[in-house]
């Protein structure tokens, strides 16, 4: 009899399994193409910020409808609506951490996301954190403390403890409620005080805006960018270079973004390296030098840069003097270009 039965359970969840498979075709096939004709619009949102957005691209990803399934992906779109406030894709992150779900199991950042959750009111978290850490209450008062002993530093000129306090107020950590407006303060006093991590945020923050609280404003992400940059920021030097080069918010000036992407590439930023290998390989704001472009392409794809490996492919395949001038390259000792010369048998 138990045989039976275990037979019995065996087959049912095998069922189960099959059933479960055909729904999710059955979904893809009625989702599919409008996913499709909405996806753009979707990650379009998602990307200046809307967390229902990031909420619905993870959801896509994380169940596969109408996408492959990646729990990378669906991941990293839960935490950024999350940290934007998003109450249940706190709520799954908590989860996610709890269980080891594609991540290290962390019992402390699953709690960290139930309280954010819990905190909006959302039932399953507060629920949760029942089971989890019944001494919730405490917690709350300590973080308070901190908050309080954070505040009275940043007010006598701590530039790291304004910093703290424009990331806990821009994003609504630690018990305190959200305010993007009090975090962009901190977050200016600290950037007015020479912090580059504040001016490299502002820049980003201004060149996006951020729905309805914070309008898009090139001329003060230029600015910001630029302090960051003169105190040795390769990413602000390399959004520098992309600002110029395609004048937003100033004069277009391919000489500037080509002085800027050049500081980024020096310091080893990928995308500058990249961007730099087609001014060069097009005579775009410098004067036409393939074999330069061929050393910047081949820095870019050492760092896994997949549109710089992408460029390699195509101008290994030209039969051209392009040929000529990768053996000259590789000639001159770089072993990226030698490996790939070799890979596809020529000499040099």
């Amino acid at each position: 009899m138990k045989y039976i039965m275990h037979k019995v359970a065996q087959i049912f969840r095998l069922v189960v399994l099959a059933v479960e498979e055909m729904i999710r075709i059955i979904l893809n096939i009625i989702f599919f193409y409008p996913i499709g004709i909405f996806r753009s619009f979707i990650e379009d949102k998602a990307d200046h910020g809307d967390m229902e957005a990031e909420y619905c691209i993870s959801s896509m990803y994380y169940h596969g409808i109408g996408v492959m399934k990646n729990k990378s992906l669906a991941l990293l779109y839960c935490r950024k609506a999350a940290e934007h406030g998003h109450e249940r894709a706190q709520y799954d992150l908590g989860i996610t951490y709890a269980n080891g779900d594609g991540v290290d199991k962390d019992i402390d950042k699953a709690i960290y996301w139930f309280r954010k959750s819990a905190e909006q009111k959302f039932f399953p978290a507060q629920d949760v954190l029942r089971n989890f850490y019944p001494d919730i209450d405490k917690i709350k008062q300590e973080d308070i403390k901190a908050t309080s002993q954070l505040r009275k530093a940043a007010e006598h000129g701590d530039i790291e403890a304004e910093l703290k306090l424009g990331y806990l107020y821009y994003y609504g950590r630690d018990g305190i409620r959200q305010d993007k407006s009090e975090g962009l303060r901190w977050y200016t006093r600290a950037a007015k005080h020479g912090n580059i991590e504040a001016q490299l945020k502002l820049g980003h923050i201004y060149y996006r805006g951020d729905g309805y609280e914070i309008k898009q404003d090139y001329s003060k992400a230029t600015e910001w960018y630029r302090k960051a940059a003169e105190q040795g920021s390769a990413v602000a030097q390399s959004n520098l270079g992309f600002i110029h080069k395609n004048g937003y918010g100033v004069e277009k000036d391919v000489i500037e973004a080509f002085s800027w992407y050049h500081k980024a590439a020096k310091q080893g930023n990928a995308e500058a390296q990249y961007i730099l290998g087609d001014m060069y390989y097009y005579g775009y704001g410098v004067q036409q030098d393939k074999a330069e472009a061929i050393e910047w392409y081949s820095k870019a794809a050492k760092q896994w840069h997949e549109e710089a490996q992408r460029r390699l492919q195509e101008i290994t395949r030209d039969k051209s003097d392009t040929l000529k001038i990768l053996r000259q390259v590789a000639q001159e000792g770089n072993i990226e270009i030698q490996n790939i010369l070799r890979q596809l048998g020529f000499t040099w």
